[in-house]
């Protein structure tokens, strides 16, 4: 039988105990605590109704108790007490009194009782002597005419307080108390007069009929008869005052029913967290996987181990892990190695080759350098040499032209003078082209750049030169060619050699401080790929798994900010609400480390995540009761939702 079910039974049982209930007290008792166990129950089972109806009656027979408890209790204190003067006291004025004063007389019209604070009054009729703390003329307020039935003299001086007519009248409709003291003074003062009446004619009738001291002779009061028809206009003056008096108690219990009420509805999630904690601790369950095939190693974690800080927890060993391709890699690297090598020697022996080729090639370059400027210096002497016969023939040609001028000489000789002059013109001018050239294959020579007479390059500087370069080039890239292959083989290698590794042992970690929640292989067993190992929780991060009605997850948002109470937690925790689902699409334990359990249909689900919960594995709550209480969820709400208003 679950808590719901308990509740609906012991709802039953007192509704119809109060069936057997002989008196008021008892019913209406038995009646408040049926209306717990129906509040309880109807919460517990989301029915609204019953909730509702419950949470209406029990403020009404709480009141209803308290009303015939406090009605007994005033009944009972007024046999050893007399009338409460002390609520009187705002509602009456002051007088002082002298000696021999007459308050009233006989026969006079009432319209106020007297309340004596100080001094002594005597009531002549009677001869009744009053002392302070006593009520007097309130018989004439309740008499058919409203006649004083006796005469009120000062004694001795003093204070009284007056209370009018009308007030007395209020407060005996409002005040039940006051209403029993009056009719217990009246009686008793009536009584009292008929024996003090007794007396004084019995001692009239000893002494021959004389006056009895203190008594003014007079005749009999006639009797008076009660009017029928102003009995019948008093008694419905009455009901109308007892029909005023219970609704103004209606309408001053309504604010203490109100704050009761809503003191109730404001704390009933703490009520209910004390008394009915049907959500569990919970926490999302991880399956760890074999990575590889072959045999779990022992040892194997037991449920409940705590993970240590490195994570590791298990080792999976797998003898018949294939190494065909380490085996290959380490061939094709030998291979590649020995190729390396012979391009080494290739290399090196080009690289000999066009050192011997430069220092030969230095040696032709420096004859060839000495010999353009040798050719230099010769054609710059020739050329100095041509200006100074140049120079000289030229002053001869003009002598010569002088003297042919004056006919001292043929004009054959000059004109063969002048011709030789133009001639070694010609020679200089060749000469000095010449020598242009030859500067600059001597500065071309310099720069490493060798130009024969003719202006063509000589067999030694270029032509064999060019293919030893180029087989030098090839042969460095066929040898750095093959060194980025053989990286690149070593790097295959070793991630073969890794993947044997992983292939062969593996090792199953877990983050640090995790909680091994179940083992799924043992020590020796054979696993392949991806079967699943063990169940593990992190029990920093703790859940809760709320169980609510299909009404009440259409009023909860994901994201919605919750208070968690748990078993052995004083104080209450902050969540968050992760993840709802439907009942037809409830989490399990395959999911969750713990579900809450759930009597008859199944119901919806909510997932709440705490914040700085404090939780760990040594500490991990996973099992534990819990309540939440959802700010968005109440009667009224869900109500609505389920009138679809």
């Amino acid at each position: 039988m679950t808590v719901t079910e308990f509740f609906g039974y012991l709802a039953s049982v007192l509704v119809f105990m109060s069936f057997y209930m002989s008196t008021m007290v008892a019913l209406r008792s038995v009646a408040i605590l049926s209306n717990f166990a129906f509040i309880t129950y109807g919460y517990l089972g989301d029915l609204v109704p019953v909730l509702v109806l419950h949470l209406m009656l029990l403020p009404m027979n709480v009141y209803r108790l308290q009303q015939i408890r406090r009605l007994l209790r005033d009944v009972a204190n007024l046999k050893d007490r007399g009338l409460p003067i002390e609520p009187l006291i705002p509602f009456m004025q002051e007088r002082p009194i002298k000696r021999g004063e007459v308050l009233f007389r006989k026969g006079d019209l009432s319209t106020e009782m007297f309340y004596l604070a100080d001094g002594r009054v005597r009531i002549v009729e009677v001869g009744a002597l009053l002392q302070p703390g006593e009520v007097f003329g309130e018989i004439s307020l309740f008499t058919p005419d409203n006649r004083r039935t006796a005469t009120a003299v000062v004694e001795d001086g003093g204070i009284v307080f007056r209370l009018s007519e009308k007030a007395v009248r209020q407060l005996f409709q409002q005040n039940p108390r006051m209403g029993f003291s009056l009719v217990r003074i009246i009686t008793g003062r009536l009584v009292e007069n008929h024996r003090r009446l007794e007396q004084a004619r019995a001692a009239g009738d000893a002494a021959g009929d004389e006056p009895a001291a203190g008594i003014e002779p007079g005749p009999p009061p006639p009797p008076v008869m009660p009017d029928p028809e102003r009995v019948g206009e008093a008694e419905a003056v009455l009901r109308a005052a007892h029909r005023r008096r219970r609704l103004s108690y209606a309408v001053l219990a309504l604010v203490p029913i109100v704050l009761l009420a809503g003191t109730l509805y404001s704390q009933r999630r703490y009520l209910a967290s004390v008394l009915f904690r049907d959500a569990v601790m919970t926490n999302w369950v991880y399956v760890a996987t074999a990575p590889i095939s072959g045999q779990v190693e022992a040892p194997v974690p037991k449920p409940g181990d705590r993970v240590a800080g490195d994570g590791s927890v298990l080792r999976i060993r797998n003898l018949q892990a294939d190494d065909t391709a380490v085996a290959r890699l380490d061939a094709e690297r030998a291979r590649m190695q020995q190729r390396i090598k012979e391009l080494e020697t290739r290399l090196a022996q080009l690289q000999s080759t066009s050192a011997q080729w430069q220092r030969r090639s230095d040696v032709y370059a420096k004859v060839f350098r000495d010999a353009v400027e040798a050719d230099l210096a010769g054609l710059e002497e020739k050329l100095a040499f041509t200006r100074k016969q140049l120079d000289y023939s030229s002053r001869v040609a003009k002598r010569i032209e002088t003297l042919a001028s004056r006919g001292n000489a043929s004009l054959s000789t000059a004109d063969k003078r002048l011709a030789e002059v133009m001639d070694l013109k010609s020679q200089q001018s060749d000469l000095e082209k010449e020598i242009a050239h030859t500067r600059h294959r001597v500065e071309a020579a310099r720069e490493g750049v060798f130009i024969t007479a003719d202006g063509t390059n000589p067999d030694w500087a270029f032509g064999s030169r060019d293919v030893l370069d180029l087989k030098l080039i090839e042969a460095s890239d066929a040898l750095a060619e093959a060194k980025g292959a053989l990286a690149k083989l070593a790097l295959e290698r070793e991630a073969a050699a890794q993947q044997l590794k992983r292939d062969s042992t593996a090792g199953v970690s877990l983050p640090a401080g995790s909680l091994v929640w179940s083992v799924e292989a043992g020590p020796e067993a054979t696993v392949g790929r991806g079967a699943a190992l063990l169940e593990w929780i992190d029990c920093r991060k703790p859940l809760v798994d709320v169980p609510v009605s299909e009404v009440d997850l259409a009023l909860i948002r994901e994201g919605e900010k919750v208070e968690v109470r748990v078993d052995g937690v004083d104080e209450p925790l902050s969540g968050e609400v992760v993840y709802k689902r439907g009942a037809a699409a409830r989490l399990d334990r395959r999911q969750l480390a713990a579900v809450a359990e759930q009597a008859g249909d199944p119901r919806a689900q909510v997932i709440v995540a705490l914040e700085k919960s404090g939780f760990g594995p040594d500490n991990c709550p996973v099992g534990r009761a819990a309540f939440v209480d959802f700010p968005t969820v109440g009667p009224l709400s869900s109500l609505a939702t389920f009138l679809r208003l």
